[in-house]
Formats: C-alpha cells, sequence, structure tokens
C-alpha cells in the first residue's frame, strides 16, 4: 500500500507538476496549438489546487486563529501574488501606449483601473466575452482569474472561521454545502448570464470548495488502495483532464461541463500524497514541475504576449508565430519568476533588503505613473498620437448615444431620441434606420450651439417606409401611419422630416421584394418613377398630407473594400496628413457609381414633391471619380456605411444647417 503523507502543509511535488500541466493547457489554448480547443480548464484545475493547499493551511494546526494570525496570512498571499502582478500591469501600460486605438482606450482605462485592485472579473462580463475574437483586444483579461483567485483568499479564511473547532464531518458538509449553493448559481447563470456565470466568485466558488473537500478527507486516513488501484485511477484522472482539454465545450461553463476536470483534479489533489512511483512519474517530472514552479509568471505574461502577435499580424499568427510566442513565454516568465516573483514573496516572512526596497519603490513610481498617465487625457496625449485618442471618443460617443438620448420603443432595436438644447420644444423630426441615429449623433453638439431640438426616430435595419413588414415580429412593424403621426401630434412645433436611411439597401428591388409586403396604389394617384421607388413615395406623400416639409438625406459614402477602412483608419491615427490622405480614397473598387445611381433616384424623388429637399450627404465628401473617409476634420466613417461623430457633425454643419437657413421652403432658423 501506498504511504500516506498526511501533515498539512508538507511540499508535495505532484501539485507543482499539475500547476505546470494547469498553465501549459491554458498558454496552448490561447496559442490555439495542438487542437487543445478546451484548454480553458486549466484555470478551474488551478482554481481547485488553490482550494486545496488553502484549505489545508487554514485547517493546520499551524494556523493561528487571531487578527494578527489572519494578518500574516493576508500579507503571504499579497507578497505571493502581488510583485509580479503589478509588474506585468506596467509591461501592459507600456503596451498599450504603442498600440492606444486597437486597444481601445477608454475600455483599456476602466480595465486597467478594475485591474489595478484585483477586481478585473468584476469589469469582464461588461466586455467581450472570454471566447470572443474581440477578446484579442484586451491586454488584461487574462486577469480575471487572478481577481477570483485573491477574492478567495480574502473569503475563505472567514467561511471556515465559523467551523474551526467543529467535527471533521461537520467541516465536511459545510464545505459541501457551500459547493451545492455555488453550483446551483453557475447552473442558473451559465443559462442566463454566461459571462457573469464564467468570471465571478459564487460560480467558482464550488471549484475551490472541490479542493477543499479534498483536502478535509486527507485529515484522515484514506481507505487502503493498492499500488496497481492508485495508479489506474491516476491515469484515469488525467486522461479525463487531456479529453476534456481537447473536448470540453464552451457554452454552460462552469456548471456541469466543468464537472470532469474539477473532480478528476480534486481526485488526483487526493491520490497524490500517496507516493506511488507512477504519480512521481506523471507529475513530479523535473520539465513538468519546472513549468509548475514558473506557471504564475507564465500565466500572467502569456496573454499579453498573444494580444500582440495578433496585432503584429493583424489577424490570426501563424503556426510558427504562434510556436515562436510560446518559446518567448517561457523566457520572460523565467525572467519574471527569477527576477519578481521568486525574489520578492519572502517579503511575506521575513523583512525587506535595502535593495528590495528600493526595487518595490522604483516598480511603485512607475505603476503610479502608469495609472496616471492612462487616466489623464492631458497627460495621456504626451504619449499617443492626438487623432487616437479623438477617434476613440468618437467611438466612446457613438455607444453611448442610446444610453444618453434615447429611449426604448418597446423592441431591442428601436429609440426614441431627443437631441439638442434642453427646454426647447423639436422643430426637426430624423426619421429612418441607424443612418438617421448617425445623423442624430452630430445633430446632438450643433443643434444646441442653435438653441433648437430635434427628436430621432430609429429603429436598426428599417429605412423610412410605412409599408407592412412581411415578417410579423420585424422591429419595422412599428413604423406605421398611425406612430409617425402621433408623435407630430404630441409634437406640434415639428415642421420638418429628415430622412435617412441606408439606401443602397433600401432601394434594391430584390431588398424590399424580400422585407416587404407590396405597396398599395399610392392615394396621390400612379407614379410614373421607378417601382422601388414606391416605399418611399408612400412616405413621402403621408408626410405631406400632415403638413410637414421633407429633407429627403443622400447615403454618406459607403466602403465595401474591407481592407481600406483598417488601413485608413490606422494611417489616420499614426501617420500625418500628408501621407494618411493617400489611404482613404473610396472608388470604383467601392462600387461609387451604384452609390450614384442610388442618389439619382432620390434626386427624382425631390424633383417631383415641391416640399421635399434633397440633402447631398456626398457633395461635401466626394469629387466626380471618388469619396474621401478621412480628412483634416476628423475621420468620417465608423464602420462601412455609418458615419462618425465627427463626419456626422461635418454633414449637419456643412449640409443641413444651410439648406435649413437659406432654403426659403425649409427655412427654420
Amino acid at each position: 500500500m501506498p504511504d500516506q503523507v498526511n501533515r498539512g502543509t508538507v511540499f508535495r511535488p505532484d501539485i507543482e507538476g499539475l500547476r505546470g500541466l494547469a498553465v501549459l493547457l491554458v498558454v496552448l489554448f490561447h496559442f490555439k496549438l495542438f487542437g487543445l480547443q478546451g484548454g480553458f480548464i486549466g484555470v478551474d484545475i488551478f482554481f481547485v489546487i488553490s482550494g486545496f493547499l488553502m484549505t489545508k493551511i487554514i485547517t493546520s494546526d499551524q494556523f493561528e486563529w487571531s487578527w494578527n494570525g489572519l494578518g500574516k496570512y493576508y500579507k503571504k498571499r499579497f507578497w505571493r501574488i502581488a510583485p509580479a502582478y503589478y509588474v506585468t500591469l506596467i509591461a501592459i501600460a507600456v503596451l498599450f501606449l504603442a498600440y492606444p486605438y486597437e486597444l481601445h482606450i477608454y475600455d483599456f482605462r476602466t480595465s486597467f483601473l478594475t485591474a489595478s485592485f484585483f477586481a478585473y472579473n468584476i469589469h469582464a462580463p461588461s466586455g467581450a466575452g472570454y471566447f470572443e475574437v474581440s477578446a484579442y483586444e484586451k491586454p488584461l483579461l487574462h486577469l480575471w482569474s487572478l481577481g477570483v483567485e485573491v477574492q478567495f483568499y480574502i473569503l475563505w479564511p472567514l467561511i471556515l472561521l465559523i467551523v474551526r473547532n467543529k467535527t471533521f464531518l461537520t467541516k465536511l458538509l459545510s464545505i459541501l454545502f457551500i459547493v451545492l449553493l455555488s453550483f446551483i448559481a453557475s447552473v442558473v447563470l451559465s443559462i442566463h448570464d454566461p459571462d457573469v456565470a464564467y468570471f465571478s466568485i459564487p460560480t467558482r466558488l464550488w471549484q475551490f470548495g472541490a479542493g477543499g473537500i479534498a483536502a478535509v478527507l486527507l485529515t484522515r486516513k484514506a481507505p487502503e488502495l493498492s499500488h496497481s488501484v492508485t495508479a489506474l485511477l491516476t491515469c484515469a484522472c488525467l486522461l479525463t483532464l487531456l479529453g476534456s482539454a481537447v473536448f470540453a465545450p464552451q457554452n454552460y461553463w462552469p456548471s456541469f461541463p466543468a464537472l470532469l476536470p474539477v473532480a478528476a483534479t480534486a481526485i488526483l489533489l487526493w491520490l497524490g500524497n500517496m507516493k506511488t512511483k507512477f504519480s512521481q512519474w506523471s507529475f513530479s517530472a523535473p520539465p513538468v514541475r519546472f513549468i509548475g514552479k514558473i506557471s504564475y509568471s507564465l500565466y500572467l505574461v502569456h496573454w499579453p504576449v498573444v494580444v500582440w502577435l495578433h496585432l503584429q499580424a493583424k489577424g490570426e499568427p501563424h503556426f510558427l508565430e504562434s510556436l515562436i510566442g510560446l518559446f518567448a513565454c517561457i523566457a520572460l516568465g523565467c525572467l519574471l519568476y527569477w527576477f519578481i516573483e521568486k525574489p520578492f514573496r519572502t517579503l511575506g516572512r521575513k523583512k525587506p533588503r535595502l535593495s528590495q526596497i528600493l526595487g518595490l519603490a522604483s516598480f511603485g513610481i512607475l505603476f503610479l505613473s502608469s495609472a496616471e498617465v492612462i487616466r489623464n487625457d492631458q497627460l495621456l496625449q504626451n504619449f499617443i498620437p492626438t487623432n487616437a485618442l479623438e477617434v476613440t471618443l468618437h467611438q466612446k460617443q457613438n455607444s453611448a448615444f442610446e444610453k444618453d438620448y434615447c429611449r426604448n420603443r418597446g423592441t431591442r432595436y428601436s429609440y426614441i431620441c431627443a437631441v439638442g438644447a434642453e427646454g426647447v420644444a423639436p422643430f426637426l423630426l430624423v426619421w429612418g434606420d441607424s443612418h438617421a441615429r448617425a445623423l442624430g449623433i452630430g445633430l446632438s453638439a450643433e443643434l444646441k450651439n442653435h438653441n433648437k431640438r430635434a427628436l430621432v426616430l430609429q429603429t436598426v435595419g428599417c429605412p423610412p417606409y410605412l409599408s407592412r413588414p412581411k415578417k410579423s415580429d420585424s422591429d419595422c412593424r412599428n413604423y406605421t401611419a398611425e406612430a409617425v403621426a402621433g408623435y407630430l401630434e404630441k409634437n406640434p412645433t415639428i415642421t420638418t422630416v429628415l430622412m435617412a436611411s441606408r439606401w443602397m439597401y433600401s432601394l434594391r428591388p430584390e431588398s424590399l421584394a424580400r422585407k416587404y409586403q407590396e405597396t398599395p396604389i399610392l392615394e396621390d394617384g400612379p407614379s410614373n418613377l421607378p417601382k422601388q421607388l414606391m416605399h418611399l413615395e408612400q412616405s413621402i406623400q403621408f408626410l405631406g398630407r400632415q403638413g410637414q416639409k421633407i429633407i429627403l438625406a443622400t447615403q454618406a459614402p459607403e466602403i465595401t473594400a474591407d481592407h481600406k477602412l483598417k488601413t485608413c483608419r490606422n494611417a489616420f491615427i499614426y501617420q500625418p496628413p500628408s501621407v494618411f490622405r493617400k489611404h482613404c480614397w473610396i472608388n470604383s473598387e467601392d462600387r461609387i457609381e451604384e452609390q450614384y445611381q442610388r442618389d439619382q433616384l432620390l434626386r427624382l424623388v425631390s424633383q417631383k414633391y415641391g416640399y421635399v429637399e434633397l440633402a447631398d450627404l456626398k457633395s461635401i465628401f466626394c469629387n466626380e471619380e471618388q469619396c474621401e473617409i478621412a480628412g483634416k476634420d476628423g475621420f468620417y466613417l465608423h464602420d462601412h456605411d455609418h458615419l462618425t461623430t465627427a463626419g456626422s457633425a461635418k454633414v449637419v454643419r456643412e449640409v443641413l444647417l444651410p439648406l435649413m437657413t437659406v432654403s426659403t421652403s425649409l427655412q427654420v432658423f
């Protein structure tokens, strides 16, 4: 029978090897090497190991249950984690300064603040999910697990304090109860809010608890198992972990699918106390133990390297690049371990040397300086291109538009928004799809300067048509004559309606036939215009009967060549105007002739109806052959066809406001 080792805090090389396996699974998963689609289970393995070790430490006879003892415990945990953690934060801050736009300035700022307090896991659910492609734009994402770890370190002694003097069975049942509650929470939240389930301590506590159960079981004599049975169980658990690393599903984690790797890890921790040749061969081999020794530092450095590789490759790195990145991570992990983690973790047990004090002071100044630069726009401008801050600010304003100005109209993508000066009756209704929304963003600032106010009636994907959509659940069903007339009746000061849409799609005959029912005969009689304009004419005639003047806005230039937008944006941010403008033109490659054909159709409508004025948005972006998407006053396109805040404000200033001021039929100023 294997020898038993029951002392609470004795060093176990097999645990160091298990740590090595866990970090390798995570790192290979993030580098997408060797088909480990479920390598993220390495984090779950870490959680079980932490639960096991902390429970053994806290329930051992050597643990001092007093304020002084708890202080020593927290002090050791802090110096074990904090030095390497904050050095990594400094390095990530440098990476951010090199790629400020790509790493999303304002989101990074919030992420850096929360990560500084080991709370990134609380912020993480508000951004990209762990498995999404955009996760590669978040260099702090991997720190969510450190947030969970630290929160566990704080909570676990307080939980075990309640049962510290209780019997073995009471301790075991208490941890089982916590495991059950946490597991139920993970099951419920993995269905209703998967991101919160993945990142939060309440849904992860059962994994720590599984390790705690293994630790409590080892305080009693284990059943007598032969070497062959122990080896068989160890082999089965190891195969379970490797199988999970290949086949584990990313959905509903960490609920039922996580049971297998968590249980396998807990059993390995229990079995590892029995010294067998197989356990020593599988987890105590020097290479595996070496990776386990540097596992914390390796985990800290690997994700920033993955992010950097994706930035350099401008997409998915090749196999060779990923392999080089893997070895670079191991080298960086060694350096971080030897020069930071290992020297400074002794501070939890003894007084610091002068060199350590100076090192801590230097790193502290660097970290606080980095945090202040990231926090302060004025300081940040000295370290990054001005255009990076401007473009990111406009993106932030774009994403916050609904929150700042709108209320929902009953469906997910349908809103009514009020923009411009407060306390002033609206004179203008902007009606349409997301392109109406884009113009509303520009109007919000410009109308405020003129003490004017407008309403924006916008539904994503729905042009300003009164026609009934073919799908009864379509968001476009809200665009009825009664609904539009209702807004006009409630706001009698509205005299003008601005109609906007992505006309490249909205005037395409096949799109109309697929989305809308046939338009009834127009009330003003048969139309001599192309049939694809009947839906638009129906809306215009309706507004005319309401006594409204109409501005019909053409679509801003649309870019269809995928590579151009990114190339232009990067040039705009990092190059002077003399260089970036040559990268920022829309031409025949982007079907510009077809876009002009749509404008001509709208021009026919404006010529037919005397109360309709055409607002030619392309007139300020285009010459006869091509259109620019960036200029001296900003970057104009948010994506392939929507205007940015800068582009929208330019349209309002140079097209819409002059049209409203000069035109005798539309004069409102």
